[in-house]
């Protein structure tokens, strides 16, 4: 099929094939399809490559019922697709994960987390473009295709897979870009609120506000529908009991006040958190945010809320700690470079 010339040969050939393909409803069938599949996705012809993949997304979508026991092999050969050279290629091969991934129910999906995580590994080290999966940057797809399974963990896994869940969003998104991932703001964003809004244990919450910094950093301007509720989970994180919590949450402030219309009304909270908190250890994280935000956006303050800034660094710095005095110091220096 791939060597024919004639493209009217050449559909008739794919529709046989396809057909013959459907019929496929035993066991030894199902490998034979998958061992041919690997052998033949890895040629260096790209005739070939593309009949595969657009045969076995045929046999995906047809054959339901029949591949459950060889899941695992048909993602790991259409994740290792989402690196070819080939436009068709690659959007065939996304299209294919999407129907094999799009009628599991929870349990199922909960289940793939390993395998994709694995092939996505393995994808990145082929890549042709460090850092970088061309099939998870096609444009209004980016990772669309394997999202629901991470969505799942994150939402309703067991601790363990929330937190390898949340991993593994982090890596997928740093696979894609800000084009891409432009389709996925609902469905990344709105998970990992709800699950910081929620009692888990501290590696949850840090993997999950990793995960959100990862993803602001990448789609920047476009949370900002996001921000009524961005700002508060993030504030609330400032006082978690756990240190990387807090570190984690002013970290995504930082990069939160980036995309912010009103940055004020930030430095508020941040100086009044700073104000009521008397424990040293809270007060270097809430110094540590106040860094990040200075960092990123001290020249937009107004110059009312400069003034309270530097009041309230300060009084930090006659503090008997000397963790807060030096990040005070730090923040002073940032703010009046700024100025």
């Amino acid at each position: 099929i791939a060597d024919e010339k004639d493209p009217q040969a050449k559909q008739q050939h794919l529709f046989y094939a396809e057909q013959l393909l459907a019929a496929i409803n035993d066991p030894d069938g199902v490998q034979l399809v998958i061992r041919e599949s690997q052998d033949f996705s890895r040629s260096s012809k790209v005739n070939i490559r593309v009949v595969t993949i657009t045969l076995l997304s045929s046999f995906c979508k047809k054959a339901k019922g029949t591949y459950q026991d060889s899941i695992d092999d048909l993602i790991r050969i259409c994740i290792n697709l989402l690196n070819d050279d080939n436009e068709q290629v690659l959007n065939t091969a996304w299209d294919c994960i999407d129907t094999i991934i799009k009628d599991m129910d929870q349990l199922e999906l909960q289940k793939r987390l390993p395998v994709v995580r694995q092939a996505l590994r393995s994808a990145q080290s082929n890549s042709r473009e460090r850092g970088r999966l061309v099939g998870l940057c096609l444009p209004k797809k980016g990772i669309g295709c394997i999202l629901p399974i991470y969505k799942e963990c994150i939402l309703n896994g067991p601790p363990e897979l929330r937190e390898s869940g949340a991993n593994g969003l982090n890596e997928a998104i740093n696979l894609s870009d800000a084009e891409a991932l432009k389709s996925s703001i609902m469905n990344v964003t709105g998970p990992l609120i709800r699950v910081l809004g929620e009692r888990f244990s501290t590696d949850i919450k840090v993997a999950i506000l990793e995960t959100l910094s990862t993803f602001m950093a990448k789609v920047g301007v476009q949370l900002k529908p996001f921000l009524p509720q961005l700002q508060p989970t993030l504030l609330k994180g400032l006082n978690d009991p756990a240190r990387q919590v807090r570190v984690k949450a002013g970290n995504a402030l930082g990069l939160l006040s980036q995309i912010h219309v009103r940055i004020d009304p930030i430095f508020v909270e941040l100086l009044n958190g700073l104000k009521m908190n008397d424990d040293p250890s809270f007060k270097e994280t809430f110094l540590l945010a106040l860094k990040n935000c200075l960092a990123a956006v001290a020249s937009k303050l107004s110059d009312d809320m400069k003034k309270q800034t530097e009041q309230s660094l300060i009084n930090c710095q006659s503090n008997e700690s000397d963790v807060v005095r030096q990040t005070a110091l730090s923040c002073k220096e940032i703010l009046l470079s700024s100025s």
